[in-house]
């Protein structure tokens, strides 16, 4: 068979049901993947080909594919950067011209390799056919096992095809285990049964569960160990989702992002049980919550991880789910009256400090009313996709994730949940997925609404317009006290409406003035099943202090 013809079938082979690319990349490979069905999502720039590809890899546990040219692998960088600081198994294939033309100064030609060297787990060149076929299948491996992340191909590849048009004499072969996400490992007995009589010893135990948890599907053990052992459970803002938050184990959110109840619970936990997070200075509010003193038993899929940040560790070094469910065999249960109660009073606090943020008292809509709101909008089954910055902060602390509803937000892209919710619906047609960002991101890729419309992604995008970077605008201020006239300029922008603009790409589109409009605006987008974006003018001065305070 021919290269493209290998290529779509392997991809095809991986249950991959859609590719998103920008034009001019692999084009008899894209008319093969749609001949087979496997559907090509032409996109508005690399970017945000990389980002749906993200998106839909996060959300589905198979690998993401996105294309570019050559001219295009700078851009692309960027599309899978995310990615990487999101462990995502997104796989980037690049063209590139053949040997002869390199070094040579060739037209729109450059290192691809030193380019994706930092944002990728694997980075290779196919030079010939009969490297094609392993490649392709160790891409996929190396994205999908441990902790996944991206990899990247280079093939020959300009609109006269050489890959493509290679002869390929081995047969197409799909390997089973790497097909989804996660790769099971378990850690050693002697060690599970060490964590098992430190966590006995504890007093004020705790559990942090991180993206790691959710990305193995440990739900279940995550809230079978935190019953049995009596221990409440806080977790990063990609673990969001890993228990009911509306059981009253759910601490909540941990750090820089989080939730000054959780921060203070992490900061006095006397052991904390780490279920796959890497515990960096985000996630630890700068390794304050916990201090850096605090016993841990860390389970972590990477050993690598484990003690990095905390030298006083017990490793547990496997995947999430069968480790903790290992743990929770050698465990007694036990009760602590105690500690629950001094926690549920941190929380307690918290909630009656957020209550006050519903409303400012100057008319305006405050983001934390917005996020309630979108809370109250969301089926059971709904996808929710957060930005960075103040989206991040208020989303986590507001919404209250039930079982069945996931939440994923950008490792750091700002912009990044927009093109990324649209390859989250791709890969779950059948889901409601609502995306939540500012109008400084929603900036970035207002392009890819034509994409949306063109394809039918039925997504509802709500846009947090304060006119403005919130997250920067204090700051901003603070610095230009002595010139405040010329701080605007750097945190504010122009009154745009972003509904109206929706409506020329073809979306259906609202703008809401009135708190009270904002769930009611989001099911009709959602019933509509057609895309739609749900601006909210909100206030640009509102600060949602308690994420990284200490009560």
């Amino acid at each position: 068979m021919k290269g493209y013809e290998f290529i779509a079938q392997t991809i095809k082979g991986y249950g991959i049901s859609h590719v998103f690319k920008m034009e001019v990349t692999m084009r008899r490979t894209c008319k093969e993947l749609d001949r087979i069905g496997v559907k090509g999502i032409m996109t508005h720039n690399e970017i945000a080909a990389g980002f749906m590809a993200d998106g839909y890899a996060r959300s589905t546990g198979k690998p993401g594919i996105a294309m570019s040219q050559s001219i295009g692998a700078g851009s692309m960088v960027a599309g899978v950067f995310d990615a990487y600081l999101g462990n995502s198994p997104v796989i980037a294939i690049t063209g590139m011209k053949e040997p002869k033309l390199q070094y040579r100064n060739g037209f729109q030609e450059s290192d691809h390799q030193k380019m994706f060297a930092g944002v990728t787990k694997f980075n290779a060149i196919a030079y010939s056919s009969v490297q094609l076929g392993y490649l392709l299948r160790q891409s996929i491996r190396e994205a999908m096992t441990g902790k996944p992340g991206p990899a990247h191909l280079d093939f020959m590849d300009r609109i006269a095809g050489m890959t493509e048009l290679y002869d390929i004499d081995e047969p197409v072969l799909v390997d089973e285990t790497y097909k989804d996400a996660p790769y099971r490992s378990s850690p050693g007995a002697e060690m599970v049964e060490k964590a098992a009589k430190a966590l006995e010893k504890a007093e004020r135990p705790l559990i942090l569960a991180g993206r790691g948890s959710v990305n193995s599907g440990a739900h279940k053990e995550v809230i079978e160990l935190a019953k049995k052992a009596d221990i409440p459970v806080v977790t990063t803002p990609d673990g969001k989702g890993i228990v009911d938050e509306n059981d009253p184990l759910w601490a909540g959110i941990v750090g820089e992002y989080g939730m000054a109840c959780a921060n203070k619970t992490a900061a006095v936990a006397d052991l904390v049980v780490v279920i796959g997070c890497n515990l960096n200075d985000s996630s630890t509010h700068e390794w304050k919550c916990p201090p850096p003193t605090t016993k841990i038993i860390h389970i972590d899929i990477q050993t690598s991880e484990i003690g990095r940040n905390y030298p006083d560790t017990i490793g547990l070094a496997g995947d999430a789910k069968v480790a903790t469910g290992m743990l929770i065999d050698r465990i007694a249960e036990k009760k602590r009256p105690e500690w629950r109660a001094q926690v549920s009073g941190y929380f307690k606090t918290n909630q009656e400090i957020l209550e006050k943020m519903m409303d400012a008292g100057n008319g305006l809509i405050q983001p934390a009313r917005m996020v309630r709101e979108i809370n109250n909008a969301l089926p059971d089954n709904a996808i929710i996709v957060s930005d960075t910055g103040h989206e991040c902060m208020f989303s986590t602390g507001v919404l209250r994730l039930k079982p069945g509803q996931n939440y994923y937000r950008c490792a750091g892209s700002l912009g990044w949940p927009y093109p990324a919710s649209l390859g989250m619906k791709c890969g779950n047609p059948d889901r409601p997925v609502v995306s939540f960002l500012g109008d400084g991101g929603f900036l970035y890729y207002l392009g890819e609404m034509e994409t949306a419309v063109r394809y039918g992604i039925a997504t509802v995008t709500v846009v947090n317009n304060n006119s403005g970077l919130g997250l920067c605008a204090k700051g901003l201020k603070d610095l230009y006290s002595d010139d405040p006239d010329n701080a605007d300029d750097y945190y504010g922008f122009g009154e745009v409406n972003y509904s109206e603009a929706a409506k020329a790409f073809g979306c259906e589109s609202v703008r809401v003035t009135n708190a009270e409009d904002i769930a009611p605006a989001i099911e009709k987008g959602l019933k509509s099943g057609k895309p739609t974006v749900v601006e909210v003018i909100t206030d640009l001065n509102a600060v949602y202090y308690p994420y990284n305070s200490m009560l």
